[in-house]
């Protein structure tokens, strides 16, 4: 059985079990899942933006992630405006945000309604959660702490 590439997860081919006939063994999400759990994207920001994650709300059987179905997200380039990335699919997200630019931010917001939205620090990795409505930081560090330095 082959590996499904970015979490390890095997995925059967089809036929691959007794009795099986036509159907895939496990479901046919591991390489959407894999890519929850391990998948990479880099997205290069420059000017101001806004970029809405490709993929629907929810796990779509296909032979690699959407941008939304991967785990972390790395932001790069030398931003000249700000940029908003909207979502759309649950779940939680590391930000991995390398970019550069004295004023410019990243802001984290819900690709529809009116939930919350965050901003992330340049040069840092930072986990989120996305609930359906609002963005909001995974395991933030406790009330009146300093931030490490980059």
């Amino acid at each position: 059985m082959p590996n499904e590439p970015l979490a390890g997860l095997n995925t059967p081919n089809t036929g691959d079990l007794v009795g099986a006939w036509g159907t895939t063994a496990v479901n046919a999400n591991m390489q959407a899942i894999g890519g929850m759990l391990g998948g990479t994207l880099s997205i290069s920001l420059s000017g101001a933006t806004t970029i809405t994650l490709s993929g629907p709300s929810g796990l779509t059987p296909a032979g690699g992630p959407t941008q939304a179905q991967n785990f972390m997200l790395t932001f790069s380039g030398a931003q000249t405006g700000n940029a908003v990335v909207l979502f759309s699919r649950p779940g939680i997200y590391l930000i991995n945000n390398r970019c550069t630019g004295t004023t410019a931010y990243v802001q984290l917001a819900p690709a529809s309604g009116t939930g919350n939205y965050i901003g992330v620090a340049q040069g840092r990795s930072t986990p989120v959660y996305f609930d359906g409505v609002n963005v909001d930081f995974a395991n933030p560090p406790d009330p009146g702490t300093a931030a490490p330095s980059r």
